[in-house]
């Protein structure tokens, strides 16, 4: 049909190896404006941690391969929450809907992106070597990633 946009979309495998994060993902995922955003994203209340990957992609290559879903930066209650570069994907082992993030103000390498999801998901791997399935979305004419945008909550 004219005017229809076109969304195409392919799975990128990355892969990975778990690693011991910073101790702190677990409160971002538990306050509300996160939750809810993941709420939305994943179906469910997210479990309070994230798990941590090192991968054999930088976030920036990802960013710019595959167009990521942006959590804005927020003021709530006068202090400022960080955007968040997100993607859907599953966990080639466990075949369940993940969000892959990569938190703008991470301290972590490059390398280094973090697994939100419904549940723990740490118990139910086999191995620390794992192959996340990136959902790539693309609507053409697509070569950047989106602008932030900035957001207040009061």
């Amino acid at each position: 049909m004219d005017g229809d946009v076109v969304v195409r979309t392919v799975a990128r495998p990355i892969q990975g190896k778990l690693v011991k994060g910073l101790g702190i993902g677990g409160r971002y995922v538990s306050h509300p404006y996160y939750t809810d955003w993941f709420k939305r994203l994943l179906g469910c209340t997210p479990y309070p941690g994230t798990l941590n990957v090192w991968t054999d992609t930088d976030w920036r290559e990802l960013a710019s391969q595959c167009r990521p879903i942006v959590i804005p930066e927020a003021k709530w209650n006068g202090v400022v929450l960080g955007s968040v570069y997100v993607w859907r994907a599953r966990l080639e082992e466990l075949a369940e809907l993940v969000a892959l993030i990569r938190p703008l103000k991470s301290r972590h390498e490059p390398e280094v992106l973090e697994i939100v999801a419904c549940k723990k998901l740490r118990p139910h791997l086999k191995t620390e070597n794992i192959v996340i399935i990136v959902e790539c979305y693309y609507e053409p004419p697509f070569t950047n990633p989106p602008r932030l945008v900035r957001t207040n909550i009061e």
